[in-house]
């Protein structure tokens, strides 16, 4: 039976990486293939029922698994969870950086309105090279490592400078230069000596902005920020934070912010997503995140944060592990971690329902008690 299993699997693989191939082929697309209409009136990004899938010959791993969610316009949406939920997977799948062709989008649309031209524009049908037109112009990306986002063989300096002349073929060496200074002040480095500089001379800190603004050069209206306070300390993660909202109000910026970090997320969005492998558990504003968790997996998160006002000794752990997605089976994916799980659990998937008009939760557990 197994072998049979990996025969399937194997020849989907061939398929999917044939498929895949096909449609790098296309680098420009026309625009009835992928112009579209926005379902909100003041959203600048719609993800609906998101699959990514990572093809292996043992495995098929849905990674993310069939997420819906919108940004609105000048917004900050947190997307908060264990590691290996699928948060940074949400991201490359938004920029069109999934590894392929081993990583593919399997389903789903994601919706963009391209503010400048008035229209909006369906990612998934975009051709390669229109595509790369966007990324930074349109959506950029900060990445949650640093050390490694940045090349260590050449100045800092010159991969901004790379980053211009690819947005603004019209610009000057001079004015580049002059650009990249200003660049370099509004995320808060004033040194002229730095754009000389080699990524190991800096600290997390510097380099952290010089990633910022990299993600600056094009003027996007939407910046996707995959942990960016990750590998910081906590008083320079206060700084980048403080710098992140700054600029995002300054500029009239959506933001999307990946974090594990329930405080750093509490500090900075206005909504917040619950993601658990793959799907997504819990959506709403801040408020009703923190003070009126509804699904059992983002009330144990609660409880596993430090709390002064509450005397105890140990911290609770939420028991068991993040499930291996290879071998994940029906029904609700936190129903083995869960101390409320009933036969309905194991049965299917629960849909999801509002708690309010902006609270939505995915839970069969909290449907009953509600109803």
């Amino acid at each position: 039976m197994s072998v049979d299993k990996n025969q399937e699997n194997k020849q989907i693989v061939r398929a999917k990486y044939r498929e895949y191939n096909r449609i790098k082929r296309y680098r420009y697309r026309p625009e009835s293939e992928w112009s579209t209409a926005m379902k909100g009136d003041d959203t600048i990004l719609e993800v609906e029922d998101l699959r990514t899938c990572f093809y292996t010959s043992s495995a098929t791993i849905p990674a993310v698994d069939g997420i819906s969610f919108s940004v609105g316009r000048g917004k900050v949406i947190g997307i908060v969870g264990e590691s290996g939920c699928g948060k940074s997977v949400t991201g490359l799948s938004i920029m069109g950086l999934l590894p392929g062709p081993r990583g593919q989008i399997s389903g789903g649309t994601i919706r963009y309105w391209q503010e400048r031209k008035q229209r909006a524009v369906e990612l998934t049908r975009l051709g390669t090279r229109q595509y790369g037109a966007f990324r930074g112009s349109e959506i950029a990306m900060i990445f949650q490592e640093p050390m490694t986002a940045l090349d260590p063989l050449f100045p800092v300096g010159k991969q901004i400078d790379e980053c211009l002349r690819f947005h603004n073929k019209v610009l000057s060496p001079a004015e580049r230069r002059n650009l990249i200074r200003r660049l370099l002040a509004s995320v808060g480095i004033g040194r002229d000596g730095i754009y000389n500089s080699y990524p190991f001379e800096l600290s997390g800190g510097m380099l952290q902005r010089v990633l910022i603004a990299i993600a600056l050069c094009g003027d996007p209206k939407l910046i996707i920020a995959d942990e960016p306070t990750t590998a910081l300390d906590v008083t320079i993660q206060a700084q980048i934070l403080l710098l992140l909202k700054n600029l995002q109000k300054e500029r009239g910026i959506s933001m999307l912010f990946i974090s594990h970090d329930l405080g750093v997320i509490a500090g900075i969005a206005d909504e917040v997503i619950v993601m658990y492998a793959g799907c997504i558990a819990e959506q709403g504003t801040v408020r009703e995140i923190f003070d009126t968790p509804c699904h059992p997996y983002t009330a144990a998160l609660m409880r596993c944060r430090p709390d002064l006002e509450r005397e105890t000794d140990m911290l609770e752990a939420i028991p068991g592990t993040v499930p291996d997605l290879r071998t994940i089976s029906g029904g609700c994916h936190f129903q083995p971690r869960c101390v409320h799980f009933g036969k309905l659990c194991t049965d299917r998937c629960p849909p999801y329902y509002w708690v309010s008009k902006t609270h939505r939760i995915s839970c069969f557990y909290r449907l009953k008690k509600l109803r």
